[in-house]
């Protein structure tokens, strides 16, 4: 469990109305558990001088992996189950970039995922936004979380 305050500004039509200071209380209900080193991908390395390892999971992946087929700007990481993702190397700027929705994708990364042809790369903060051509930003995933707390706890 672990507990924060949160403040929220409060406003009507654009007008300042004040502050409010509102405790809350959350609960982890995510697992952990430790996989042997050998099980996971090495950083910086290259998928062709790798078996098929372990990886977390950012996105769904593709269960066949012929259909793995990535933007361009992504590599292909190939799991032990025989599913698929695209994803980033640690040293990859322009992808690390693109995976923090810092950048836009070509419009031919854009008409690939569109079409199927290429799985949706691992963004950041979210899923892959196919309207703006980018994953999300760090400030759109908390501004999305900001509305959602104010659905669920009006203030």
């Amino acid at each position: 469990m672990v507990s924060a305050d949160v403040v929220a500004t409060l406003s009507h039509n654009g007008r300042f109305e004040g502050s409010t200071v509102e405790h809350l209380t959350f609960y982890n209900h995510t697992e952990c558990h430790c996989k042997p080193v050998q099980d996971v991908m090495a950083r910086d390395s290259n998928t062709e001088h790798q078996d098929t390892r372990s990886l977390q999971r950012y996105n769904r992946p593709e269960r066949d992996s012929r259909n793995c087929r990535c933007p361009s700007l992504y590599t292909v990481r190939h799991l032990k189950d025989g599913t698929c993702l695209c994803d980033c190397f640690d040293k990859e700027r322009s992808c690390l970039r693109a995976k923090k929705g810092k950048d836009y994708f070509s419009h031919h990364d854009r008409l690939c995922i569109t079409k199927r042809e290429c799985l949706p790369p691992a963004c950041d903060f979210g899923s892959y936004l196919p309207q703006a051509s980018r994953c999300p930003r760090k400030k759109e995933k908390f501004a999305a979380w900001g509305r959602l707390i104010g659905r669920q706890h009006p203030i």
